[in-house]
C-alpha cells in the first residue's frame, strides 16, 4: 500500500472512529499489533486502541478532530490535527471544567499492509 492508501486509512480513523465513535473501523485501519506511544502508558492492540476511544468519548462526548494536514513519504505520514472538546467528566484524573478546550497536535504514523502499526503524538495545548 502507499501513501494515499495510508492517507484514507488515517481520514477513516479520525472521521469514522473519533468523530463517530463506529468502532468496527478500528481493525480495517488498526493493525493488530499497533502500539500507540503515550506519555502516561503506551496504547496496545486494537483492545487497548478500543478502550482510549471509548474512555475519551465517554469524558468529552462533543469532541471533534479536525485534520489540518497530512503529509507522507514511505511507510510514515505525520498528520497535524486539532481536536475541540468540553470535558464534563473525569478524565485521566482530570476533573471537568466545562470549558472548551483546543488541543492541536502532530502525530507521526507507520503503516504496514495500509494499517497503522505505530503512532508517536506531539502535542501543543492552546
Amino acid at each position: 500500500m502507499g501513501v494515499e492508501e495510508n492517507k484514507k486509512s488515517l481520514h477513516r480513523l479520525f472521521e469514522e472512529v473519533w468523530n463517530q465513535g463506529d468502532l468496527s473501523v478500528i481493525p480495517e485501519v488498526l493493525s493488530p499489533d499497533y502500539v500507540g506511544h503515550n506519555p502516561r502508558k503506551d496504547i496496545i492492540g486494537i483492545d487497548g486502541f478500543e478502550r482510549a476511544v471509548k474512555d475519551f468519548r465517554a469524558a468529552v462526548p462533543d469532541g471533534h478532530w479536525t485534520v489540518n494536514d497530512i503529509v507522507g513519504e514511505g511507510d510514515k505520514l505525520a498528520v497535524s490535527f486539532t481536536i475541540a472538546r468540553t470535558q464534563t467528566t473525569t478524565y485521566k484524573d482530570r476533573e471537568p471544567t466545562g470549558k472548551l478546550v483546543t488541543n492541536k497536535m502532530l502525530i507521526i504514523n507507520r503503516y504496514v499492509d495500509g494499517k497503522c502499526v505505530e503512532s508517536t503524538p506531539y502535542s501543543t495545548l492552546v
